[in-house]
């Protein structure tokens, strides 16, 4: 993508990377359940989440992590920037 911006094709390189990121989503999406440390896989998903625009489901995935690790100083973080973003009231521990 890098060769496509110095082409002048900015929206190739665009395009090249928003599937790139699809890709990630789905990877992760499916080895998700098989994943020893699911806190730790549903921050990783969320942060690519995060990347691609979809904050909606990102605020989601961080407050399904916090259920498992409700003190984990990131998702609590992210979490609270993201409802904040998104309009949404309440405090960034609660469910979702």
């Amino acid at each position: 993508s890098g060769a496509l911006r110095r082409a002048g094709r900015e929206s190739e390189a665009r395009d090249e990377r928003a599937e790139a990121v699809r890709g990630e989503i789905d990877f992760y999406s499916r080895i998700l359940p098989f994943q020893p440390d699911r806190a730790r896989a549903l921050g990783d998903l969320a942060a690519i989440h995060v990347v691609a625009g979809e904050l909606a489901r990102a605020e989601q995935l961080y407050g399904e992590l916090l259920e498992l690790d409700p003190g984990d100083a990131t998702a609590l973080r992210m979490r609270a920037r993201l409802r904040a973003h998104l309009g949404l009231s309440g405090d960034a521990s609660a469910a979702p």
